[in-house]
Formats: C-alpha cells, structure tokens, sequence
C-alpha cells in the first residue's frame, strides 16, 4: 500500500524483525573487542616486561664471567713462572696504580732467573730483587729507593813483562742506590741473592774517591726487557716475562763498547804515564844542567865539574875528573894507576875518597886547584 505521498510503507514486523538481530549481535561484537584487548595487553606485557626466570640467568653469568676473566689461565707454563705469579697474588699491597714493571735476570747463571721489581709509591720509586730459595719459595730483598741495576767491569792488566789491558773482564753485578748516601753506594746483587747478611758495597765517600771508583771501574747500565705487571692477570702477564727466553741483557754490543772503553782509557792512561815521565826525565835534565851550571861550592870559590890535569915533577902528569854525581876518576902516570870513588868537600878542600888516604885538592880559587903543589889546569 502506498501512503498519500506516494511512498511505500515498510512492513512492521520486518522492521521489528532486524531489529532484535541487531540487539543479538551487540554482545559479540563486544566480547570480540574486550579479547582483542586482553591479547594486545598480553602481548605488550611480554615484550615490555620479561619473567624473571627467564632474565635471571643472564644476570647470574656475569660474575662468572668476571671470575674467568681475573683468573685466566692459570699457569705460566713454567716451574719458576708460577712461583713468582702465585707470590704477585699474595702482594696486597701492591695494584696497577704502583705501576709494577718486570724485568727476568739470569744473575746466577744456573737456568733459574731472578726478578728484578720495579714499583712506586706515594714517596719514591722502590726498586727490590725476588729470587728463589732451595724450597722455590720466592724471597724478596729490602725495597732499594730510586735504585737502579749496574754491571761494573774492573779496570785491570794481564801479567807479564809487557802488560795488556785485559778488554775482556768478567763483569758483577751491582745495585746502585743514588740516595742512600752522598755519593750512593752499589750493593753486590750475588750478596743480595744468596741472602748474606753483610753484603759488599762499593761506595765514594769523598770527591777523589769517587774519581778513584770510576777509573778502576767501566760502569754500564743495560738496557733491560721490561713488562708491565697487570694486577689483575698475573698468570698471564708472567707469562709474558716467561716465554720471552731473554733473561741475560748482557750482549755482544756491551762487551764491544767494555772493550772499546777499556781500550780508549789504557791508551790515555799509557800517554799520561810517558808524558809524565817525559816531564820528570826533562825536569832532572834541567835541574841537572842547573847543578852543572852552578858548579862545586867550595868555601867562598867554585869549582866546575869536568877535567883538570897537571905536569908532576919528573914528567908524570896527572888527570883528574870531577863529574856532576859526585864521583871522580884519577890517573897518575906516576903511579901508574887510576883511580875512582866518591868525593867530598871539607872547608876549602876536595878530598877524592876518604878523608883518612884520599888525595886532597886545595881550591884557591875559582877553578883553581893544586894538587900536590902541582897547579891543575882545566
């Protein structure tokens, strides 16, 4: 049927009938938002908040890693490396803030070397050598402040007639501590190992002794293989030291320049002595020429050395000599013999040989002799 305007009514009950379809699919829809909502808070939550039981082994792998990491590899893969490693473990005291360098040193020469230790502290920089005792237990020496490692090298000659320096001495040794007295002071190394209570210094006590010290000694300070100790990895930083194989710093270089130095200080030393006994020699001459020159005092005359002769009665004649070392020779034909022997001079006399039967001449005058009132003549 159609209405007045021309439009055609709907059936009610069709109307009706949608309607109570729409109002039964209301809670559907409604239900299907809400689990929507619960899946998509489900699924925030997981990715937002993780359970705990599956991050807490992530945190509990942390220590242990740090663990690993401190204590790795615990082992020098050496007897010696290991002692040494396990007594760094036990040195509280010491961190990475001391700055711990190392140095290996064969000292002894038996395979087995000792470590040289180098650190600071908040007053100086302290130097101690670590060995092993006959029970490999590590021993430490006193702390040696601002001290350093030396071989000393002694000055000397091989015997014989014509002596050579030797360019090949055995070196030693030496810990050279700077601020223990004015002059320092080096301490034997051997004497600090083998734990002697009276240890051998060497020391300068005066400026001359110093000079003394140096010329009878070539001091040389090696260039060592250091490595820093990591406080944290001990094991593997003595390990380090270990597998290096380099534990005598004493090489063909330092011998050359030992030998070298050695060389160079017997060659001024030899030049030295003949210009000093050139000196003497020339000194002597000059004293001697003066003491010619100024003749034999005699009272208030000079005699000169050198010849006088004389006629004696009868022919003979007579030679005397008068020489500057206080000796004469004396020829009489006369007597047909000569003469010789020390002179002296008594008052205004020359007696040749004793005074008891020694010819005597008398001066009276410069130059001016007689001999048995013979005049002798130069």
């Amino acid at each position: 049927m159609k209405s007045e305007s021309g439009v055609k009514n709907r059936n009610l009950s069709d109307a009706k009938n949608k309607s109570r379809k729409a109002k039964s699919k209301m809670p559907l829809i409604f239900c299907a938002i809400v689990v929507a909502s619960i899946l998509v808070g489900f699924v925030a939550g997981m990715l937002l908040f993780p359970k705990h039981d599956e991050a807490e082994p992530e945190k509990q792998k942390e220590p242990e890693a740090a663990k690993e990491e401190d204590h790795d590899d615990e082992t020098t893969s050496s007897e010696w490396g290991d002692a040494y490693a396990k007594y760094f473990t036990e040195r509280n005291e010491l961190t990475d803030t001391n700055s711990p360098v190392l140095s290996a040193i064969d000292f002894m020469n038996d395979g087995t070397p000792e470590i040289l230790l180098n650190y600071t502290t908040s007053v100086s920089a302290k130097t101690q050598i670590l060995y092993l005792d006959a029970e490999q237990k590590v021993i430490a020496s006193d702390s040696y402040n601002n001290a350093r490692l030396v071989l000393l090298y002694p000055i000397e000659e091989t015997e014989g007639e014509e002596a050579q320096p030797n360019l090949k001495p055995e070196p030693t040794w030496y810990l050279y501590n700077g601020s223990d007295t004015e002059y320092g002071r080096y301490v034997k190394v051997s004497d600090i190992i083998s734990g002697s209570s009276n240890p051998v210094f060497i020391n300068a006590t005066t400026d001359a002794s110093l000079l003394s010290l140096h010329e009878n000694y070539v001091e040389i300070s090696p260039e060592l293989d250091t490595y820093q100790l990591n406080m944290k990895k001990i094991y593997p930083s003595i390990k380090e030291l270990v597998q290096s194989g380099e534990y005598n710093p004493i090489n063909d270089n330092i011998e050359k320049s030992v030998s070298g130095e050695i060389s160079d200080r017997y060659a001024v030393k030899q030049k030295e002595a003949e210009d000093k006994k050139a000196a003497e020699e020339k000194a002597k001459a000059e004293s001697e020429a003066e003491r010619i020159s100024a003749g034999i005092k005699v009272g208030d005359y000079t005699v000169a050395y050198g010849g006088y002769s004389a006629k004696l009665d009868g022919g003979a004649t007579v030679k005397i000599i008068l020489k500057s070392d206080g000796t004469f020779t004396m020829e009489d034909t006369s007597e047909g013999n000569v003469k010789s022997g020390t002179f002296v001079v008594e008052n205004s006399t020359i007696i040749l040989g004793t005074k008891a039967d020694g010819a005597k001449l008398n001066v009276t005058g410069n130059n001016s002799l007689k001999y048995n009132d013979a005049v002798l003549t130069k």
